[in-house]
């Protein structure tokens, strides 16, 4: 798919710059050693708007898993979105085709002799 439709079409603002960093949390007020890593992570928008969180290691790979099934997911569509752009465009020629006939029976030509 073309890149440049997919921006204007779908309407959501683009990733333009995504920043992260592994976080470890060395200690807290209750126990004296933690040592429990968390992600932070900041994206800028094409809208400029930043969006910024913090995930668990063990959300990081869930969302890392559901990105690359989704990824998998489109790439298994495209070249069905493919057929189906092709039969739009066969189906477009032949209400050409049925057009021009109906305009030539309209006008008299039959069968290539004149009324």
């Amino acid at each position: 798919m073309d890149k440049d439709t997919d921006k204007s079409s779908l309407g959501f603002p683009q990733l333009d710059r995504l920043r992260w960093r592994v976080d470890v949390t060395i200690s807290s007020n209750h126990l004296a050693r933690v040592l429990q890593p968390s992600i932070l992570m900041e994206m800028t928008l094409s809208d400029g708007s930043i969006k910024t969180f913090e995930v668990s290691v063990e959300q990081f790979h869930a969302l890392r898993h559901a990105v690359a099934r989704s990824i998998h997911e489109m790439e298994a569509l495209e070249p069905k979105l493919e057929q189906v752009a092709e039969m739009e465009r066969r189906v477009e020629r032949r209400t050409a085709v049925v057009k021009a006939d109906s305009l030539l029976k309209k006008s008299g030509y039959v069968g290539g002799r004149g009324g």
